[in-house]
């Protein structure tokens, strides 16, 4: 009897080669000194997965699958959410050429599951997106939509007003008044 072999990762191995390979570096403290030397690294507020398929169990079993594996690496994940079902009925005649009354329906249905991931880097979002791609069912398609977080800009951003320029506003406004 021939045993089939699981095709998921260890998580582990995966995180260590992600980091050595992507980088060219083999330890730790390398990827730790690129990391300082390079700009602010980017952050999501929220990271939306969005998973179809035409099998629910298999949907359900790959959300339970990536659930663990964020609980695994420390990500903060919340549980998935069942999006309505979308049926697109066929409708066929039942013979090739006469009897137009005898047809026959058909249905497919595509059931889509939402996965939200809420406050991770970007380096971690690639490790955790790209593990979690590799191991995608058959069948099943994932979307990923991001929100990125970003500095408010400059415009937006309020001066600190000193003590003594408020006092002489107030001032200037008041002997303004005075005079008509």
């Amino acid at each position: 009897m021939m045993r089939l072999l699981s095709l998921r990762l260890p998580l582990t191995a995966l995180c260590h080669r992600v980091l050595s390979h992507s980088r060219g570096c083999s330890s730790v403290a390398a990827v730790a000194k690129t990391e300082e030397t390079r700009q602010l690294e980017k952050l999501y507020r929220q990271i939306n997965i969005k998973v179809k398929g035409a099998d629910h169990a298999v949907l359900d079993s790959y959300c339970r699958f990536v659930i663990t594996a964020a609980k695994a690496l420390g990500i903060n994940i919340g549980g998935r959410v069942s999006l309505p079902t979308a049926i697109q009925k066929y409708t066929v005649l039942r013979s090739p050429f006469i009897y137009k009354k005898h047809r026959v329906q058909y249905e497919i249905r595509t059931h889509s599951r939402l996965m939200q991931v809420k406050q991770i880097t970007g380096t971690t979002a690639d490790i955790f997106l790209e593990y979690i791609q590799r191991n995608l069912p058959e069948g099943t398609v994932m979307s990923v939509y991001q929100q990125k977080l970003e500095d408010l800009p400059s415009l937006l951003v309020e001066k600190p007003v000193v003590e003594e320029e408020k006092t002489q506003h107030f001032k200037a406004s008041t002997s303004y008044r005075k005079r008509k």
